[in-house]
């Protein structure tokens, strides 16, 4: 049993590497960091826009995200422009040259990720849930200090063993829709 678990540990071990592999050498030849490729791809996929939300998002000082967000300004990657909703705030969008990046990564994280095609959609769920599951109990045991996701947000509370209740989208769930990348996301005080 012990082997077979590690095993699991080991290949999802691999699919990070693998990932960041891709993401490291997207890194270096646009002449920019690891970090800052995925401050761009967090930008691009409407996670955030903002300090703040960049450095909630990584757990990172907001000296070290604004060091990097001033790099991707001067490289030509980003812009500041005004919110619309607020007027006073600034914030950040993708140049051109900052979505073909990201968008000529997404294409090489596809052919990494395009073989989870080949599962059917029931499989691809059942290994979404075991994930979930695994992250739940990592949320539990008081582990989870990065892990951005239903379990940490203050707007999510459990309702039994298998519901919970997200106070932003006001309705019940169970854990089969627990979103792991969610924008609304404010981490718990624990």
């Amino acid at each position: 049993m012990r082997d077979l678990e590690n095993q699991i540990v080991y290949g999802i071990e691999k699919i990070c590497r693998l990932h960041k592999a891709v993401i490291e050498e997207k890194a270096k030849r646009a002449g920019i960091s690891s970090l800052q490729v995925e401050i761009l791809k967090f930008i691009y996929d409407g996670k955030g826009e903002s300090l703040t939300e960049i450095s909630g998002e990584f757990e990172l000082s907001k000296a070290t995200v604004s060091e990097a967000i001033k790099k991707l300004l001067e490289k030509g990657f980003l812009n500041r422009i005004r919110s619309k909703i607020d007027l006073r705030k600034q914030v950040l969008k993708l140049t051109e040259k900052g979505v073909l990046l990201i968008e000529e990564l997404k294409l090489r994280e596809h052919s990494i990720f395009h073989f989870f095609k080949e599962f059917d959609e029931e499989n691809q769920h059942i290994f979404l849930n075991i994930l979930k599951n695994i992250l739940f109990k990592v949320s539990q045991s008081g582990l989870s200090k990065r892990i951005i996701f239903c379990f940490e947000c203050k707007n999510f509370s459990k309702v039994d063993n298998e519901n919970f209740y997200c106070l932003v989208h006001k309705k019940e769930f169970p854990i089969e829709e627990v979103r792991l990348n969610c924008r609304k996301f404010l981490k718990n005080k624990n």
